[in-house]
């Protein structure tokens, strides 16, 4: 879900949310992202571009959601009926995702983005 959304529904959440990827060509996936504690998904994934242009969203979204890949360290804690059959989902980051994870998560982005390397990671993404 687009933190810019977040932003406009409540300003006062701007200090707890970290912006995160929106267009694949212009922000590249943001590793800060990885290291929320809590993160909103939805069903089907929101997007605003032609498909394929945010892939930094909807992979993410698809794992957490589908509890596969980095999803395996979240647990679903709330859920939320939006607009236009939309729903939302906040998801509970459990425990540090892996490296392994993380490498995984970047082999998908890789397979349309070939530069978009995996970045060192030891749980708490310093």
């Amino acid at each position: 879900m687009s933190d810019a959304l977040l932003f406009g529904m409540d300003s006062g959440l701007v200090p707890y949310v970290g912006w995160i990827c929106q267009v694949d060509s212009r922000d590249r996936f943001r590793l800060d992202a990885l290291k929320s504690r809590f993160v909103v998904v939805t069903d089907p994934p929101v997007t605003h571009l032609q498909a394929g242009a945010q892939i930094c969203v909807t992979i993410p979204n698809q794992e957490i959601f589908n509890g596969q890949g980095i999803g395996a360290a979240y647990k679903r804690v709330a859920q939320y009926q939006l607009s236009g059959g939309v729903t939302g989902y906040l998801y509970e980051r459990t425990r540090p995702l892996t490296q392994q994870e993380v490498d995984a998560l970047y082999g998908e982005f890789r397979k349309k983005y070939p530069d978009w390397t995996a970045p060192a990671w030891n749980g708490d993404g310093r």
